[in-house]
């Protein structure tokens, strides 16, 4: 009976780590996909369906910024600030008229300054200006939507297929797909990846170190200014998806 008792006790402690491993398993796994928005990688994808994701971003992002007055003019008390809503972009053209003549009066001299400036050695490990942008895309379920849709107004098959939302935290699951390139990445211009194996079902999420992000080209770990998608080069229209 004493022996019979012993056995017992150590079958239910052998369950109860078996359930706290696993149980510790998954907590790692939702930690590390909080992101709302990944890529799904394609083979057919180039450095100009890549721009052509980033000036989406950035138009997001700038239209979130003054996004003051986006609201749903169905409803009657926001359809009342129509005319100021008016007044608004009328001033905000007028304000943006003035910019670019500014902007155009001084354009020569940077340049002249660019031009000297070209051959000094660049940090390129550094956090970029379009990384901070895709951080709070990457974060916010309602400007992920709205980049979905510049997606689709653009009209670009590649990137349609390529750009994933989950509003719960997009996972390996949602960004391996069978015909892409083998990986995926949580978020956009992260260090967190996947790699899909399908012929054995084993998608891993791995992390890139040393403040390096997924090259979704290049398909390794690379400093974001290295990168086409998380570099601060400037913005071109088209891509190969076209």
């Amino acid at each position: 009976m004493y022996i019979t008792t012993l056995l017992l006790v150590a079958v239910i402690c052998s369950l109860g780590s078996s359930d706290e491993g696993t149980l510790s398993r998954v907590r790692r796994q939702s930690d590390s996909t909080t992101e709302v928005v990944g890529l799904a990688l394609s083979k057919r994808a180039t450095d100009g369906d890549y721009q052509t994701l980033k000036k989406g971003a950035r138009q997001v992002s700038r239209r979130y910024r003054r996004g003051v007055f986006d609201i749903d003019l169905s409803n009657p008390f926001e359809a009342a600030t129509k005319p100021l809503q008016q007044a608004w972009t009328t001033a905000q053209n007028q304000t943006q008229a003035a910019s670019q003549h500014l902007m155009n009066s001084v354009k020569q001299p940077i340049d002249q300054l660019s031009q000297q400036v070209t051959n000094l050695p660049v940090v390129k490990d550094v956090v970029t200006a379009i990384q901070h942008v895709f951080d709070k895309i990457n974060h916010d379920f309602k400007l992920a939507k709205k980049l979905v849709r510049f997606v689709e107004k653009e009209d670009n098959p590649v990137l349609k297929k390529m750009v994933v939302v989950n509003e719960n935290g997009v996972g390996c699951s949602d960004v391996c797909q069978p015909d892409g390139n083998g990986y995926g990445t949580i978020g956009i211009c992260t260090p967190k990846y996947c790699t899909c194996d399908f012929k054995t079902n084993d998608f891993s999420l791995l992390r890139c170190g040393g403040g390096h992000v997924f090259d979704t080209l290049e398909k390794k770990c690379n400093p974001p200014g290295l990168t086409v998608l998380c570099s601060d080069e400037e913005v071109i229209d088209g891509g190969a998806g076209h």
